[in-house]
Parts: structure tokens; C-alpha cells; sequence
């Protein structure tokens, strides 16, 4: 008999399960009671369940539909083991081998890569596995080319292409069995009074899943005449839309007088149930037991659970209290914030309401895998006493992850343009790095001779050709590793043979890392080869273990994930060989084919006591006291498959067929039904580039009117629907705005201490740990007192306090130098215009450059060499026109107490020459300055100078002796200070000094619109923009100002005021 029990719990469908293996216990012992349903989750579930009832669950079995119904098949079939033939992945590959060999379709390019054949024959796979599941019949039909004037002419290649598959499975001495033909033989069985009782189950229970299709309810219900079978009905609706359905005709046992439904939530969300309804309802032999219990807290998450049990709504609204927060939507800014804000509201649940664990908490999303970084990030970040146990179901661990992505990266060798980056990514995992006898500071080694030997990307040059681009050895692996053994060879740098150029000092001690790094190249090289060509499918076989064995270093910790990969591998080709496909396959078709089935399995795992987050499906029915969706915008719902316009199922449509969208509003209805105190929903609701508004799920909005049309506020019965779903949505919706400046958090690479409290005890920090000695006060080397004031912060931050922070971000180049980048370009003119100057040939160093790799190939980068070439000279004639002698002087100057120690060089009898190959900056002022004031107190009369890009100079007029004296006491003295405390001199501020000085009057403007210009580029210089990084992203200046103000503003202009004003005051003017 069929026996359906209704309920909107699963607690209580369990409960009669229980109670009928209890009362109605099996007559054979060692039977075990069968359950079928398509979650393991739901399985762990009810043992948990069972055994919290009798002490232990045990002799109960659980079989997916599919395999249930495959195993009654074998069952009541005379030919007991029956192969299905007409998998997804072996029809893929029956229908390649129909594209190749039969010219069915006429506008179809043959000459098309097989990736495009391969991509369609997966398309027409899917779709053939919904017809056999959705349209047996046709199936049927169309083998016996019955019955096909139904389908359109345009369509009747379908029919066509099915009849090849069945013929090439004949001719390949394959059974075609599939479920198509093995119901139509099942009903035949059934209607001849063929099957056998004994070979059945004595009972079974079922449980409601989106795994039953129509064809699968009629099975049941067939071979429920000879067994028991108990159909667990979870649903949050009492009342079955179906019979309220007007549009498609069906009144199934509905009265002439019976008023139609008028509850819009079940009309929205509940039409996925026609399946079951379609077929339970009509069928005589059966019977109805309704077990739906109601909520008795009003608040307003159950008042909607118990809405969704009636047919109709009291048309009177009900009062919200405005202390509900039964419900709650969060709009976010972006992920991370919705994840940390979903951590705040668990925390305040917990610390609320003691009896609520992790356990009792369940988060669900349409796209969990988007969320993964955030949530580890967050939920793993926090402290001991903030943190929240949680378990991501649906995915691998992080170690198998990585050996699936380095697995997957390997196997996409062919396609690799082999970046330095990619290649070395490889030995970042422990694994690889072991197989090829790689420490950890041998790899860092390598980091840092790749980036000498300039190694971009490509093996060798014929691997450039191979990647259509042009056939040179440029900056490729194999020409950096001959640079690195040259190296070696010679133990220095810069010096050239057979057109190779050494770039490093290599002493012998190192050498094994070069071999190392040679066999691990030759190893890519080889699998790159292989994995280029395309081969017979019997030759990929061994593919994974081969690659494995040549990669992996297979300790106990990747031993399961290798075994996995390995045995997913085999039986893919296995399957994709008993198709008979005989041709040769690419990688690129096997890697999507792969990947496609390794990742869409369902790897369904729940931990207990954790908070898990999970795919809605995955949890469907099971209740929780808290219940989180994320990520429920407009995008979580799906929308219409293009790809549908193939699909027969689409054209020919019947009420029972499957939608998607039908599908995903039933897990938000059951989701809201499983929910026993609290519902939480979020979405990121701003755009991240330019915060525009990203509307949530059409779900979202339908729930918001529905409550806004049911329920008001207190005293709010009177207002308009417009007007109460404001006041409703700004209860229920929580918006979260970015925020552009956080409570500052300071860092301290060396010390424990805060740095605020580090400034507070300097003095004392400096007697105790004697960072400066006594002697350093009265003694200054002249380059440490112009290092100083280039940038006294970092100086103070260096010397004082001893923290050095590298904040320039190391990163590889990547590609070949189309470009030369700032850095090697600074040091290239410098060069230049070093030998321009100094009369020495340039040739040579072109020639050292070209075969370094630094600059751009072939006459590209001579291109830009003579474009320097011609930049240097300008600047090299214009230093010529004052440079006379190379005159240079040792220093011992005695100011008061201070002894100034040093070298002064390039003293020309006009004054100090300097020159730089780019433009004169606010450091080189003060640099020049500074040797100006010395070479007044020597008693030079001259004027001090410095020329820059394109002619630019910048002089100094000559001072008295005792000018120079007194400004220079003054810098020493702000040395030695700023050395205890930190003196807030920045380039923001001296670009205010120069917009806002007055050269004519010598002093600074208090004109309006002058200041405004002059803060407006302080800010600019602060700020930066996409090329420049403006000075608040400075690490050292950043511990002392995090957020600039109207105060830290005025003190930067006063410090500018006061240390810059002679270096402005004093400029020679040049007269024109």
C-alpha cells in the first residue's frame, strides 16, 4: 500500500518512521530498513535521530533514487547485472564519435575544434538524460521511430542524432539499457503480473526530494500493490497549490463552490509540489495522514509558517511588535562585511540565549564556494573568546584543494606561457618541493636569481614559436639558467661570453640549486610536450599516475587526495573508453570533462557541534533554531538557460516537469519552515564600483510585500501600503555603509610595545637600551645628517627606534620588458649620463643592457636606449658648460660642540655641481642645500647648483660665513632633536611651501586663494592618486598621523614653514 504522511516537520514524519520500525518490526532480522532520499546529510540526521531514541541506530540502509530505482531494475529483470550504458559521460563520447564519423548535420563545420564538439556533445548529453528521466516515451518512440509527428521539423536532428547513438552502441556490441526502456519493460512486468514479491523489499520509506521525477513516483506507486511503502511528505503547505491551478486546467476533487486559493505565498512559492500532487492525489490505492502542527509563538516568523498552512488569509493585518527580530535582512558592502556581520549577530545570539549552541545554526547559500576566503578569514581570525566553531560543507579540505589546483595547473601545461610566477607558485607547495629536494631558503634563492637572470616566461625559443610569437631566447627559462651557470663559471657579475651575459655571484657551495632547477624545468618541459599532443584515450590512462609519480612527493598527509585523484581519473577514462570512441582526444577536452564531474559530485559532509555552511539543498528539511542565508541578491536566483532553446522539454512543456526557479522558491519556503527562532538573510547591496544600489533576490521582495500587506505596527492599521512597507522595511532591513576610516591599529614589526607608548618613554628607551650612544650626538657624519633631513620620520624610525620596514612590495615581472620600469630606468640614466659625462663609451653598456633582458627586444629597446641617449646628453651638455675640475675635499668642521665629518665632491671654482638624470624633488633641494652650507663655512664663494631633466636647475646664492654657520647649528640642532622625537617634515608639506611662498617678497602668502591652491596640493601629494602613492599609504607616517586633520595639517605647514623657508629664501633666481 502507499501510505503518504504529510507534516511541516521532519521531526515528526521521523517520529512515525520510528514508531512503525518499532511497532511493525521486519520478519527477518538481518533485513534492513530501507530509506530513500538524495542527502547523506539527512541520513547522518536520522541516525542521530534513531539513536537518540533507542540508544543506537543500526540496520537501516539509505539509497539515492537513481540507485534504488537502478537496483529494482536488476531485481525483477531476468539479465540480473545491468550496465547503464547511457551515463552522462558516456553519451558524451557517443555523440563525438557520431560528429566525427556521420554527416548529420549539414551546416555543421567539421574543420571546428574538438574543444566546440566536445562543449556541444555536452550540452546534447544533458539534455538527453532529462528526456529519458522526463520523456521516456519519446525515447521509446523514437528507437522504434514511432510516433515522431509531434516534434517540429526544425527539431527532428534530435530524433536523428538519438537513432545514431543506438545504432553505434549496437555496432559496438553494447547493451543498451537506460532507464527509458528498462520503465517501459518494468511496466509491461507490472501490467502482466510478472513481478515477484520475494524479490522485493518488505517496505520502504521515502522520503520527498527533488531526486523523485514523475516516472520514479509511478514506480513506487506500482510496486507499492506488493509492499508497504511510506511516503515522508515534508511540506510547509497544508493546502496543495495544485488544486488551485487555473491556467493549466487542473482541478483535481475541488468543489464548484470552493473558493479558490487567495494566499499569494503558495501561489508563489509553492507550485514545485505539482509533481507530487499530479500523482499522490490521483491515485486510488493510497492513503492520507496529515500530521502539520502549528506554531503557538506569534512573532513574526511563525505567523508566516503558520500562514503557509492555510488556503486563505485573514485579510486583516495583524500588529508587529517592533522588539521582533524573528526576521532580519542585512544589506552589506561587500562579502567580507556580510560575513563579519553575520559573526557579530551569532555572537549576540550566543551571549543572548545560552540554550542556542553552534550546532543549532545552519548557513546557506546559492554560491557558498564565493564566500569561502571571507568566511575562513573572518571565522578563523578572530581570538579564542570571539571565535565560532564552523565547518564549510560541500568542499575539499585545504590540502586537497591545493593538490587538486597544482594537479589541474600541471595538466593545463600545454596552454602555460610558463610565467616565472606560475613556475615558482609550483614549488611553494611542500609536496612538489620535496620531489625535487628543494628547501625552503634554496627557493628563496631561486626567487631572487630569477629575478637577476631577467627569467620572464616561455621554456626556450622554440616554445615562443609554438605560441606564435616571435623565435628569440629573450628572457626564457633555459637562456636565465645558462646566465646562472656562466655565473657560476666566473663568480661575478656583468661579464659577457658567447653572447651571454653572468648576473650574479654564484660561489660552489650553490651550484646544486641550479642542477635542482634544471631537472625540475626539463620535468615541465617533458609533461609540456606530452600534454601538447593529442593522443588515444587508452593513452591517457595511466596519465595521473605517471604525473603524480614525476610531481608529488606522496607522504601520508596527500595520500587519500592523490588516491582520489587517481581512481576519479581511471574511472572517467574508463567510461569515456566503453563509448568506443577511438579517436585521438586533447588534454584541453579531458581537463574540462574532469573537472566538471570531480567538482560537481556531491561531496556532502556535516560536522556536529559547529555552525555549518552549506548549499540550501544540502540541509532541505532539517530543522535549526537559526537559519542564515547569504548572499541573496538578485543574481542568487537563477535565470533562464539560453542554452534552453535546444531543449525539447522547454518547447513541449507538461506541468510535472522540473523548473529551476519553481525548484529554488521551495528551499526559501522550506528554509523559512525549518527555522524555529530566528531567520537571517543578507546580501551585499552596493556596488563595488561606484556603490550603486545591487537590488536582493525577487524572493526577498516577494517576502517583503507579503509581510508588508499582512502585518503593521501598532496605531499604523490606517496607512497606505506604500507608507506601512517603509515603516516594515526599515525595521526588518539593516543597511551597513562602508566605512572609509577605522579605528587606527598599531603595527610594530620589532617590538611588542605600541608605538604611541614607545614615543611617550623614547628618552628613557634610548639611556636603556643604548641605541644611541653619547658620542653620536656631538659626532655627525655628513651623510647621515643629509640622509636625516631627506626624510627625518623614516630616520627617526630607523635609527631610534630601530624598525625597518620594507615597503616596497616585491613582485616579479611576469612578462617580457615592453617597458622599462621606473626603478631600472632611474638606474639606466644614471649610468648614462654618468659615462656621457665622465667621456666613456656607451656601446658596451647598450650591449650588457640588451643581454641582460632588461630592456624591450630588438629595436624596441634600442628605441628607447637612443631616446635616453639623447635625454642624457642634453643634461650632460648643460653640466659641462660649469664642470671644470672633479676637485673633491675631506671634511672636519667643528660647530659649537658638533663635529661635522665628511666628503665634498665635485667642487668647481663657480661652487658645488650636482646632476640627476630625472626631475629636481624636494630631496634634492635639501641634499644640495646642506652641501652648500658646508662649502660656505670652507669658505667657498661660488654658487651651488644642480641640473635636472630637460635643463632644469636649481642654484643657491653664496652666503656669508656666518649665515652658513647659524643655519647650519640650526639643522644639526633639529637633528639631534628629531633623532628623540619624531619632526613632521613631508613632501605634502613642502609642496604647500612652494604654492603658497612668495619669491619676490621672501615670504609666505596669506592670500585666500593662494592657501586654498597651496592645500589643495598638500592634499594631492597626501592623497596620490593610481600612479603615485600619496604619503597617508606611508607605513612610518602613518604611526604618526593616522587621520589627517585640521591640526596635523597646520602642524605640517608650520614644520614646512620652518625648516624649508631658507632653502626657498636663498634659490638664486635666474635671470632670463
Amino acid at each position: 500500500m502507499f501510505i503518504v504522511y504529510k507534516s511541516n516537520s521532519l521531526n515528526t514524519l521521523l517520529l512515525e518512521a520510528y514508531k512503525i520500525i518499532q511497532e511493525k518490526p521486519l520478519n527477518n532480522i538481518f533485513e534492513k530498513e530501507i530509506f530513500v532520499y538524495d542527502s547523506k546529510i539527512l541520513f547522518q540526521y536520522l541516525n542521530i535521530f534513531i539513536a537518540e531514541k533507542i540508544g543506537i541506530s543500526a540496520n537501516i540502509k539509505l539509497y539515492h533514487p537513481n540507485d534504488f530505482i537502478w537496483k529494482l531494475f536488476e531485481i525483477i529483470s531476468p539479465k540480473k547485472k545491468l550496465k547503464n550504458t547511457f551515463t552522462h559521460s558516456m553519451m558524451i563520447w557517443k555523440i563525438m564519435k557520431i560528429i566525427d564519423d556521420k554527416k548529420i548535420f549539414e551546416n555543421y563545420n567539421k574543420k571546428e575544434a574538438k574543444l566546440q564538439k566536445f562543449k556541444f556533445s555536452f550540452l546534447m548529453a544533458n539534455i538527453f538524460e532529462q528526456y529519458i528521466f522526463y520523456r521516456p516515451n519519446w525515447i521509446n518512440e523514437w528507437e522504434t521511430e514511432k510516433n515522431t509527428s509531434i516534434i517540429d521539423q526544425n527539431d527532428i536532428w534530435q530524433i536523428k542524432l538519438w537513432i545514431e547513438i543506438i545504432k553505434n552502441s549496437k555496432k559496438t556490441h553494447q547493451y543498451s539499457y537506460h532507464f527509458a526502456n528498462l520503465f517501459y519493460n518494468f511496466q509491461k512486468l507490472f501490467e502482466e503480473k510478472k513481478i515477484q514479491k520475494k524479490h522485493l523489499p518488505s517496505r520502504c520509506f521515502i522520503i520527498s526530494s527533488f531526486a523523485l521525477n514523475p516516472s520514479y513516483i509511478r514506480i513506487f506507486q506500482n510496486i507499492s500493490t506488493y509492499i508497504n511503502i511510506y511516503f515522508l511528505y515534508v511540506t510547509p503547505f497544508k493546502k496543495n497549490i495544485f488544486n488551485f491551478i487555473q491556467d493549466n486546467n487542473i482541478f483535481l476533487n475541488q468543489k464548484k463552490n470552493k473558493k479558490p486559493c487567495d494566499n499569494s505565498l503558495i501561489k508563489l512559492w509553492g507550485q514545485y509540489e505539482k509533481i507530487y500532487a499530479l500523482y499522490i492525489i490521483r491515485s486510488k490505492e493510497m492513503k492520507i495522514i496529515n500530521c502539520f502542527k502549528e506554531n503557538n509563538n506569534r512573532n513574526l516568523l511563525n505567523s508566516i509558517k503558520n500562514d503557509l498552512l492555510k488556503k486563505n488569509i485573514n485579510k486583516k493585518k495583524r500588529f508587529l511588535i517592533s522588539t521582533d527580530n524573528s526576521i532580519s535582512i542585512n544589506i552589506c558592502f561587500n562579502k567580507k562585511n556580510e560575513i563579519e556581520i553575520l559573526h557579530k549577530k551569532l555572537l549576540i545570539f550566543f551571549n543572548k540565549n545560552s540554550s542556542i549552541k553552534p550546532k543549532d545554526v545552519v548557513v546557506t547559500s546559492f554560491s557558498i564556494e564565493n564566500y569561502i576566503s571571507s568566511i575562513n578569514s573572518v571565522f578563523a581570525s578572530e581570538n579564542n573568546k570571539k571565535q565560532i566553531p564552523f565547518f564549510i560543507a560541500n568542499k575539499f579540505s585545504k590540502k586537497t584543494n591545493i593538490i587538486i589546483s597544482s594537479f589541474k595547473k600541471i595538466l593545463n601545461l600545454a596552454n602555460s606561457r610558463f610565467h616565472n610566477e606560475e613556475i615558482l607558485e609550483f614549488l611553494d607547495i611542500p609536496e612538489i618541493a620535496k620531489k625535487f629536494n628543494l628547501s625552503e631558503e634554496e627557493i628563496k634563492i631561486l626567487y631572487y636569481w630569477i629575478e637577476e637572470a631577467n627569467i620572464r616566461w616561455a621554456i626556450d625559443c622554440k616554445h615562443k614559436d609554438y605560441l606564435s610569437f616571435p623565435k628569440n631566447k629573450q628572457n626564457t627559462w633555459l637562456y636565465g639558467i645558462e646566465k646562472l651557470l656562466l655565473s657560476y663559471a666566473m663568480n661575478d657579475t656583468e661579464k659577457v661570453w658567447n653572447n651571454i651575459l653572468s648576473c650574479s655571484s654564484i660561489n660552489g657551495s650553490r651550484t646544486e640549486i641550479i642542477e635542482k632547477l634544471i631537472i625540475f624545468i626539463k620535468t615541465l618541459k617533458k609533461w609540456q610536450k606530452k600534454l601538447s599532443r593529442s593522443q588515444y584515450l587508452i593513452h591517457w590512462h595511466s596519465l595521473s599516475k605517471d604525473l603524480i609519480n614525476d610531481f608529488f612527493f606522496c607522504s601520508q598527509k596527500i595520500e587519500k587526495s592523490i588516491k582520489m585523484i587517481q581512481k576519479n581519473w581511471t574511472e572517467m577514462i574508463n567510461n569515456n573508453l566503453s563509448s568506443g570512441y577511438l579517436k585521438k582526444v586533447s588534454i584541453n577536452i579531458l581537463i574540462k570533462n574532469f573537472f566538471y564531474k570531480y567538482y560537481f559530485n556531491n561531496h556532502q559532509k556535516f560536522l556536529p557541534d559547529v555552525v555549518n555552511f552549506c548549499h540550501p539543498n544540502a540541509v532541505c528539511y532539517i530543522p535549526f533554531k537559526i537559519i542564515c542565508i547569504i548572499g541573496a541578491d538578485h543574481l542568487s536566483v537563477p535565470k533562464i538557460n539560453h542554452l534552453d532553446k535546444f531543449n525539447l522539454l522547454k518547447k513541449y512543456p507538461l506541468i510535472e516537469d522540473i523548473n529551476i526557479y519553481q525548484k529554488y522558491c521551495y528551499l526559501f519556503a522550506q528554509s523559512i519552515s525549518c527555522a524555529e527562532q530566528y531567520f537571517y538573510i543578507s546580501y551585499v547591496g552596493y556596488s563595488i564600483k561606484d556603490e550603486s544600489k545591487i537590488y536582493p533576490s525577487i524572493l526577498i521582495d516577494q517576502l517583503l510585500h507579503y509581510i508588508s500587506s499582512n502585518f503593521c505596527f501598532s496605531g499604523d492599521c490606517n496607512l497606505s501600503l506604500q507608507d506601512n512597507s517603509k515603516k516594515i522595511i526599515k525595521h526588518l532591513c539593516k543597511k551597513y555603509k562602508i566605512q572609509y576610516f577605522y579605528k587606527k591599529k598599531y603595527a610594530n614589526p620589532s617590538t611588542t610595545e605600541n608605538l604611541q607608548d614607545v614615543f611617550k618613554y623614547t628618552n628613557r628607551n634610548i639611556n636603556n637600551k643604548n641605541i644611541l650612544k653619547r658620542n653620536s650626538c656631538t659626532k655627525i657624519n655628513l651623510k647621515d645628517l643629509i640622509t636625516f633631513w631627506k626624510n627625518p620620520i623614516c630616520y627617526f624610525f630607523n635609527v631610534n627606534l630601530q624598525i625597518k620596514v620594507d615597503i616596497k612590495k616585491h613582485a616579479i615581472n611576469t612578462t617580457e620588458p615592453f617597458s622599462v620600469n621606473q626603478e631600472d630606468s632611474f638606474k639606466i640614466k644614471n649610468i648614462l649620463l654618468n659615462k656621457i659625462i665622465n667621456n666613456q663609451d656607451t656601446m658596451e653598456l647598450f650591449k650588457k643592457y640588451m643581454l641582460s633582458g632588461k630592456l624591450p627586444y630588438d629595436f624596441f629597446g634600442k628605441i628607447f636606449w637612443n631616446q635616453k641617449l639623447k635625454e642624457m646628453t642634453m643634461i650632460a651638455k648643460e653640466v659641462m658648460k660649469y664642470r671644470i675640475s672633479k676637485e673633491e675635499k675631506k671634511i672636519n668642521l667643528k660647530i659649537e660642540k658638533y663635529q661635522i665629518d665628511g666628503i665634498l665632491s665635485e667642487i668647481q671654482t663657480t661652487g658645488l655641481l650636482r646632476w640627476k638624470p630625472n626631475t629636481i624633488n624636494f630631496s634634492d633641494r635639501i641634499t644640495l642645500w646642506l652641501e652648500h652650507l658646508i662649502y660656505s663655512l670652507l669658505g667657498g664663494c661660488g654658487e651651488s647648483r644642480i641640473i635636472g631633466y630637460k635643463k632644469q636647475t636649481w642654484s643657491f646664492s653664496s652666503l656669508t660665513f656666518d649665515l652658513a654657520y647659524t643655519y647650519l647649528l640650526k639643522y644639526i640642532k633639529g637633528y639631534v632633536e628629531g633623532i628623540k622625537k619624531p619632526i613632521l617634515l613631508t613632501k605634502s608639506g613642502a609642496s604647500w611651501l612652494d604654492q603658497v611662498y612668495d619669491r619676490k617678497n621672501k615670504i609666505v602668502s596669506n592670500d585666500y586663494y593662494i592657501q586654498e591652491k597651496g592645500h589643495k596640493k598638500l592634499l594631492e601629494i597626501w592623497i596620490g592618486n593610481k600612479y603615485i602613492q600619496g604619503e597617508q599609504e606611508n607605513f612610518y607616517i602613518k604611526q604618526i598621523i593616522s587621520k589627517l586633520n585640521e591640526k596635523n595639517i597646520k602642524k605640517i605647514c608650520k614644520t614646512a614653514e620652518k625648516w624649508l623657508i631658507p632653502v626657498l629664501k636663498h634659490k638664486k633666481t635666474n635671470k632670463k
